[in-house]
């Protein structure tokens, strides 16, 4: 679905010579990446309103689009393998933080842990996307502060206000595998842009 609204879109813009046919892959690329973002979080945002978990469904999309800008992951080979892989992470991290009570402690081991697999593995590169040595450890450092700043928000919460914050915990904890996967498994890849 992505592929012909683009390809219409791009059609458009060059028939209205808004751009130069020669861009007109570019823009059809540009155009379903976008889509397939938009698409992704709605479908997110759907699952928690049917799930009666709005709130939750935003602290999963807040942490994870936040945190696999610099961590990189696991990406589908397909646009709707994303959108499936995304939601059910989201459902996975819902169901899980409904069924277990996270403790400060909890913060503090993930926190821990977190950092060190970020640092041994982010930012996990898409082969499409190659990165440079300095840019590669300028993401490490943009991973560690993030995921540092995200955990210890997580803690103080829990701690300060004993609020249920389990879905951030559980966010984390799905961006930290997502990390591991592609490579463990030499994981599938794709053009795709976060979330997916």
């Amino acid at each position: 679905m992505e592929n012909s609204v683009a390809c219409s879109f791009a059609d458009y813009l060059c028939k209205r010579k808004i751009i130069d046919p020669e861009l007109h892959e570019v823009y059809v690329y540009g155009t379903e990446l976008v889509l397939s973002f938009i698409f992704t979080v709605l479908a997110v945002l759907i699952a928690g309103l049917i799930a009666g978990h709005i709130i939750s469904s935003l602290v999963f999309l807040t942490v994870f689009i936040l945190l696999r800008r610099f961590t990189g992951g696991y990406h589908a080979n397909s646009y709707l393998k994303c959108k499936l892989v995304t939601v059910s992470v989201f459902l996975g991290s819902l169901l899980a933080s409904a069924m277990i009570d996270v403790n400060w402690w909890m913060f503090v081991i993930l926190t821990i842990v977190g950092n060190i697999i970020i640092h041994y593995f982010a930012p996990v590169e898409n082969v499409n996307k190659p990165l440079d040595d300095g840019k590669k450890k300028r993401l490490r450092k943009l991973s560690h502060l993030v995921f540092s700043v995200l955990s210890v928000c997580g803690l103080i919460i829990r701690v300060v206000t004993y609020l249920p914050i389990s879905i951030l915990f559980f966010s984390l904890f799905s961006v930290i595998v997502l990390m591991i996967i592609p490579k463990s498994t030499k994981g599938e890849t794709c053009d795709e842009e976060e979330p997916g």
